[in-house]
């Protein structure tokens, strides 16, 4: 029996197509059917260490760097990189039109394991942008790492 185990939207089509090679592999080798079970699991929650990371390494973007010729908060860094992270964001014009404002990333809803992926995302972003990560941001790491 193999087992798919899909863990976010940008896994979904990768997966889909995957099911559909090996459920044709199956058929065309003689079975008389292909059982597909979907279940849902709920996600590990994230633990007080990862939390207590984020915020070092944004403290480390926003000391740093400039993007796009702006300083921005630790806040503003957070919302820089998970939309990054995610790949897509929509917009809409504020309600005096004289900016954007994004949607739909919520690093709240991120899991143990999704919260880690989004965790190295940080630091190789920063790692390309040159970033120097501070001794809190080593000591947040060794205390996730354990």
């Amino acid at each position: 029996m193999k087992e798919l185990q899909v863990l976010s939207e940008h896994d979904l089509g990768g997966k889909l197509t995957q099911l559909r090679v090996d459920a044709l592999k199956g058929l065309r080798a003689g079975l008389d059917a292909v059982y597909i079970t979907i279940s849902r699991e709920s996600q590990q929650k994230r633990s007080n260490d990862q939390n207590r990371l984020l915020w070092p390494l944004l403290n480390d973007f926003s000391q740093q760097l400039e993007h796009f010729g702006n300083k921005y908060s630790n806040e503003q860094w957070k919302d820089i990189l998970s939309a990054g992270f995610e790949g897509a964001t929509q917009y809409a014009p504020n309600l005096d039109g004289t900016g954007l404002i994004a949607f739909g990333v919520r690093t709240s809803k991120y899991g143990k394991k999704k919260f880690s992926e989004f965790i190295e995302f940080i630091y190789a972003e920063g790692v390309t942008r040159g970033v120097t990560f501070s001794e809190k941001s080593g000591q947040a790491m060794s205390e996730v790492r354990g």
